[in-house]
């Protein structure tokens, strides 16, 4: 019964980590614009200063 459950577990850990495989792609892309506007943020924030 305990092995049941745990290949259970296993097939769910493979499906989220290939669901997140497959969204890494616009993951890594969601970070770099995220990264970008903090940058543009900053670039903002220190015109302001100077």
């Amino acid at each position: 019964m305990t092995d049941r459950r745990f290949s259970g577990d296993k097939l769910q850990h493979q499906a989220l980590l290939l669901a997140f495989i497959d969204a890494a792609p616009y993951i890594r892309q969601k970070i770099r614009q995220n990264a970008y506007s903090q940058l543009n943020i900053e670039n903002k924030n220190s015109q302001i200063q100077f």
